[in-house]
């Protein structure tokens, strides 16, 4: 993978220029790294191939390793450097190890985007423990799991990305552990900013609506059938309760997500950003 091919976007030009090239070590190539969790799909895909049109190396972390080749194919055929590690965000040894493989490789980390997230329904009533511990491990945990990996070889001044979701600020009923999980999400980012702060690394977190992933179709489909109606019904219903009448895209995410580890945004920190159609004003 060569580092002098990248198509950069005009704004992002400061943010992915640093010390060191796409196979480590200190040169006068500018080229940041940049890591992306859950980066086989969906939201987190889309970051990933954002970020290496901007110049970033990109490692590619996430559980299901073909999906994560799938993206780093994308990545380098369009001239960008990518490195895979397949790895469950849960567990703390193998991430630090996949972190510190992934910064030998591509040097430190400026830009670090907690994506990876598991869903399941199931009400408290229901008492599904397994379910409940998965998702919360997965989308709570594992963003601190990672993070603690990161942080020990992120610049200063770095950028540190949460993924959340509308139900980071309201409930559903049957998706109590997703809640829970992406209410969590809200208070971990504040505490790390404030923590983050004197190297100043920004915290922030992203909170999509409606998204056109895998894991929304997912989520339809369990909603519709536990109403007895067609995914398509139920769609039509939830449509009507955004403003701006549609799905946002992964695109239009990872778009967010570029402005957040850009220069535009350094002094942005701590807060939580809803990208909804303005879902949550209803």
């Amino acid at each position: 993978t060569g580092n002098g091919h990248l198509l950069r976007r005009q704004g992002a030009k400061e943010a992915a220029t640093g010390e060191y090239n796409a196979t480590g070590g200190q040169t006068g190539v500018v080229m940041r790294h940049a890591i992306v969790t859950g980066a086989g799909t969906g939201i987190g895909r889309a970051a990933a191939l954002r970020f290496a049109q901007d110049g970033f190396a990109m490692s590619l972390l996430g559980r299901r390793p073909e999906r994560l080749l799938d993206t780093r194919t994308q990545i380098t055929q369009a001239g960008g450097a990518a490195h895979v590690f397949p790895v469950d965000v849960t567990d703390a040894a193998a991430v630090s190890s996949a972190v510190e493989r992934a910064c030998a490789d591509l040097g430190p980390v400026f830009a670090l985007v907690n994506n990876a997230g598991a869903n399941g329904r199931g009400t408290v009533a229901e008492g599904d423990h397994v379910l409940f511990d998965r998702v919360v491990r997965t989308n709570l945990t594992g963003p601190f799991v990672v993070s603690a990996a990161v942080l020990p070889h992120m610049e200063d001044g770095g950028r540190i990305l949460l993924v959340g979701s509308i139900l980071s600020k309201m409930g559903v009923p049957g998706y109590s552990a997703y809640a829970a999980s992406k209410h969590g999400l809200v208070g971990l980012t504040r505490c790390m900013a404030l923590e983050c702060a004197p190297r100043r690394i920004t915290v922030n977190c992203i909170c999509p609506g409606w998204t056109a992933t895998e894991m929304a179709q997912q989520g339809i489909s369990e909603t519709a059938r536990s109403m007895g109606i067609t995914p398509e019904a139920f769609w039509e219903e939830a449509r009507r309760a955004v403003p701006l009448g549609r799905m946002s895209t992964p695109d239009e995410i990872a778009g967010l997500m570029a402005y957040l580890i850009s220069a535009a945004a350094a002094n942005l920190t701590g807060q939580t950003l809803f990208y909804d159609g303005g879902a949550f004003l209803n």
